[in-house]
């Protein structure tokens, strides 16, 4: 699997450069919203919740 990055490696995430969108078969859109914890994981991180208000 050369060039492949590992998901959740420092180059993974330096590709991520917003919300991942596509359009569906049915006329509808799957995004994915990507949100990398400060802390780098549950372990150390206070955050226990994180919440996407999506408005259309």
């Amino acid at each position: 699997m050369e060039g492949s990055l590992a998901t959740g490696s420092e180059a993974w995430w330096r590709t991520k450069t917003g919300p991942e969108w596509g359009r569906e078969k049915d006329g509808n859109y799957r995004v994915t919203f990507w949100w990398r914890d400060p802390q780098g994981n549950e372990k150390y991180s206070p955050i226990r919740r994180v919440w996407v208000y999506i408005t259309a």
